[in-house]
């Protein structure tokens, strides 16, 4: 991706790069951030993030210049409490106009947010799942929803199939009767691995283990680093597919 600053040009190059090199359907990533630039989402300012306005005119340019495998917009902001309310702007403000623009266009909007804990009080009072002061809870607003737990990287802990069972119990527990804008139950999980798989029988382990605790629901996001051939490795190894 390209950062001039100008969200029409910005979205522009990168929209003519993707319809030159891709040949299959794709969500693009709404860039939240400034380039180069990181915050905790406890400490998050318009400083920080590009901003409402930048965002909707980006969204805006690549739903008119950009090819017909465009399906549809993946917010990369990953925190499950979303951005704090800052200078007047709330994360409900912007998803939900964000939103409007995506849908009404005919597309997709998803987002795949870490939830690296295993205590049931934490997950069910995050913002995915819990709209505190807000009127829809974060969930609502998109199509679909995956869950990165961070099992396979050893986030939560310890590592081992019952942790993962256990984080499966709370979120199912915390997304029960939380419905997307559709009426839908649209929070599903993110399946990971990597290049390790290949090599190392802890991490393909790591990764059966989705299988066995998840199962395989109608919808699946992965995350398989750079390198297809540890989906297909994993494939052959433990239907992880």
């Amino acid at each position: 991706m390209i950062y001039t600053g100008n969200p029409e040009e910005d979205a522009y190059s990168l929209s003519e790069f993707l319809s030159d090199n891709m040949i299959m359907p794709y969500y693009v990533e709404i860039s939240f951030y400034k380039h180069r630039t990181y915050c905790s989402s406890s400490d998050c300012s318009l400083e920080d993030m590009r901003g409402l306005e930048y965002w909707k005119s980006w969204v805006e340019m690549f739903m008119i210049s950009s090819d017909p495998n465009l399906r549809g917009f993946c917010w990369n902001f990953e925190s499950p409490m979303m951005f704090p309310s800052t200078n007047g702007l709330s994360w409900e403000e912007a998803i939900s106009e964000l939103a409007a623009m995506i849908h009404s266009a005919g597309f997709e909007f998803i987002w795949i947010p870490y939830v690296h804990t295993t205590s049931w009080e934490k997950i069910k009072d995050l913002r995915i799942f819990n709209p505190g002061s807000y009127e829809h809870h974060g969930a609502y607003y998109f199509d679909w929803v995956f869950l990165q737990p961070g099992y396979y990287q050893g986030y939560i802990t310890p590592a081992e199939i019952s942790t993962l069972q256990s984080w499966k119990e709370y979120v199912d527990e915390a997304k029960s009767d939380r419905y997307n804008y559709r009426g839908i139950d649209n929070i599903y999980y993110e399946f990971e691995c990597d290049g390790a798989v290949l090599t190392s029988s802890v991490y393909r382990q790591r990764a059966c283990d989705y299988l066995r605790v998840l199962g395989k629901p109608s919808q699946r996001a992965y995350y398989y680093d750079v390198d297809v051939k540890a989906l297909e490795y994993l494939d052959g190894v433990c239907g992880y597919v």
